[in-house]
């Protein structure tokens, strides 16, 4: 296999792990929002959608440090990171 096609292939291959990760993400942070997050705590992360630009994954540990306690750290990434504050968000929106 030569070069450019090696990474055209793990490219792609990368694009479906990011994608996986912020679905993941997403769903987590709409069971969060519906099911252990304060209002108070709710805004702050849904807020955090309307700064793109900043590193998600640390936003959220800054804005509640125990937030991700229960989350396993091998799937905590900065996409795993802004799909929670987008599944948040959404819920947030119907509140």
């Amino acid at each position: 296999m030569e070069l450019q096609a090696g990474i055209e292939r793990l490219r792609a291959s990368k694009k479906l792990y990011d994608e996986g990760n912020k679905s993941e993400g997403v769903e987590a942070g709409k069971e969060w929002a519906l099911n252990e997050g304060e209002f108070d705590e709710l805004e702050k992360v849904a807020r955090l959608n309307e700064h793109p630009g900043t590193d998600p994954l640390e936003a959220l540990r800054e804005t509640n440090p125990d937030l991700l306690d229960s989350y396993d750290e091998e799937v905590l990434s900065d996409e795993w990171a802004e799909g929670f504050i987008e599944g948040a968000a959404e819920i947030y929106e119907q509140v």
